[in-house]
């Protein structure tokens, strides 16, 4: 996954990336880093009913049924066959719905719009797969869905972590410390860093400025694997 180098020291993000990207730069990186997006494929139907055959259990059903048909159970072995395809036909359409279903889900993710800040350009809305590492997010909307993992810089807010952690108490948020040291960010103290990343897929509940400029987090990591295996294609 793109993702900014571990090697920055605080000092340096605040400084690079604290006043967002230009245009070209966010050109550039998005050529690089490629689309901030989930990837699922649609698998055809052939692909699905091949691998549903070669089951385990349908290959023992095979062996089984051949030995039946040696020793003349004829009209028992014709209702497992039919049985059996009647089985194979309907597990087949239900993952194939599934596939669909989470395809159209993941592709609506692709694209939630966001507030991003362009360097001498200001703030505008831009879809989140367009999304690159050092990019500016502004966090001012209520019920704000992370679309990737963002350093916060400026502000403070409340996470609901509960998809990752299983905890149902918020988390609060402290903005990155802009410390001139040689350390890089992840280990500029003995405390977590983890209090300062906001998690993509985790929920900004609230939001409170530091100043009079909004609470502003930096694109920390992008992309995702392309998973056409993620839904569990089993009999």
């Amino acid at each position: 996954m793109p993702s900014l180098e571990d090697s920055n020291t605080c000092y340096e993000i605040h400084q690079k990336f604290g006043d967002g990207l230009t245009r070209k730069e966010k050109a550039l990186r998005r050529l690089v880093c490629g689309p901030n997006a989930i990837e699922i494929e649609v698998r055809p139907i052939w692909k699905l009913l091949f691998k549903e055959i070669l089951n385990p259990f349908y290959i023992f059903q095979t062996f089984t049924l051949t030995l039946w048909l040696v020793q003349g159970y004829i009209e028992y072995s014709v209702a497992i066959i039919i049985l059996s395809i009647i089985s194979i036909a309907l597990t087949v359409y239900d993952l194939r719905q599934q596939s669909i279903k989470l395809h159209n889900l993941v592709k609506e993710h692709n694209k939630v719009e966001v507030m991003a800040w362009t360097k001498n350009e200001g703030s505008c809305k831009v879809e989140s797969c367009q999304l690159v590492p050092g990019d500016v997010l502004l966090l001012e909307s209520q019920k704000f869905s992370l679309p990737c993992d963002a350093i916060l810089i400026e502000g403070s807010c409340v996470v609901n972590e509960g998809m990752l952690t299983g905890e149902s108490v918020p988390v609060t948020k402290t903005p990155l410390p802009q410390t001139d040291n040689t350390k890089p960010w992840k280990v500029h103290s003995v405390e977590d860093y983890r209090r300062h990343v906001l998690f993509c897929g985790t929920e900004v509940i609230q939001t409170k400025r530091a100043g009079k400029g909004p609470v502003r987090a930096v694109v920390l990591q992008t992309g995702y694997l392309i998973m056409p295996d993620l839904i569990a294609f089993s009999g």
